[in-house]
């Protein structure tokens, strides 16, 4: 990424954008499927997948919740109404061909970011 940024510093055009993402998302179960994979020993299990209306009922009884208790509620409708089955997938070819930009692959910059938690993280 850091690469990315100052090859758009360098070589990016003027007032152009460019994403420097990976193209392909990759969902909160995959992730914890490589989080998984490389610390067994952290016994991690994929999220339950609960189905819409579930997850309504319950933004709903935490909002409620929250406004009894003057606290911000961990869950809201509207949240679930922007995220829920969000994909992003974007679009980088710009940043490919004008900046080569080669992004690591998200398993790739997951373990990164997993082992530097691990490793490096300032306690």
């Amino acid at each position: 990424m850091a690469v990315g940024l100052y090859q758009a510093m360098i070589k990016g055009e003027n007032r152009k954008r460019y994403i420097l993402s990976n193209e392909k998302h990759t969902t909160l179960t995959e992730s914890v499927k490589i989080a998984a994979e490389l610390y067994p020993e952290l016994k991690l299990r994929t999220p339950i997948k609960l189905p819409r209306f579930v997850l309504y009922t319950i933004a709903c009884f935490m909002e409620i919740f929250g406004k009894i208790t003057g606290t911000e509620p961990m869950l809201q409708r509207q949240y679930l109404d922007m995220f829920y089955h969000l994909k992003q997938d974007y679009d980088i070819s710009d940043a490919i061909k004008e900046l080569d930009f080669n992004p690591k692959s998200s398993k790739q910059a997951l373990q990164g970011a997993l082992a530097y938690l691990k490793n490096d993280w300032p306690c």
